[in-house]
């Protein structure tokens, strides 16, 4: 594996971003990449009877506030294997909270399925599944027996996601 972020942020940004594939759907494994060494490490593993709702990840050339990757959650109707980079469109966001400090996790729907290529909007994802990836970040933390909190503030609709890109992508390295 070589450095992830040497692929550039898309093919179209903000429409059109590649995202790094962290944890498959359905997966109780937690891995981090490590964007330097071009490797995912092992973070955790999550308790039993919780897994991930979708595939998650980040985008490995567009910065966050915190200096760390905008973290992706990637719809897809199969799960994605870690490490495989998928380009994704942004449909949503969700806002939270965690350890005080405000948190964001892009919504991107993947390209290369027939299933969601066609979604460009929040509207477009059965609103079942939204909540379903709240619920999971509402309760991911506790049930680890961490004793921080993570609140949910909201989905934000593809508008907002498309000017986190832009935001982020603008911003000094």
């Amino acid at each position: 594996m070589g450095r992830w972020t040497d692929v550039g942020p898309g093919e179209a940004p903000p429409d059109d971003l590649y995202a790094l594939v962290e944890v498959a759907q359905g997966s109780r494994l937690k891995h981090e990449a490590d964007l330097a060494a071009g490797v995912l490490r092992l973070s955790r593993v999550l308790p039993l009877g919780l897994a991930y709702p979708v595939s998650y990840g980040c985008l490995p050339a567009i910065p966050g506030k915190d200096g760390d990757p905008l973290d992706v959650l990637v719809l897809a109707s199969a799960p994605l294997l870690p490490g495989t980079l998928v380009r994704v469109r942004p449909v949503g966001e969700l806002r939270l909270r965690d350890e005080g400090e405000d948190d964001a996790k892009l919504l991107g729907a993947c390209l290369g399925d027939p299933l969601t290529k066609s979604w460009r909007r929040l509207g477009d994802v059965d609103g079942r599944l939204l909540e379903g990836v709240a619920d999971f970040f509402r309760v991911y933390k506790r049930a680890e027996g961490e004793q921080d909190e993570v609140r949910v503030l909201g989905w934000r609709d593809e508008d907002a996601a498309r000017s986190r890109v832009v935001e982020a992508l603008a911003a000094p390295l």
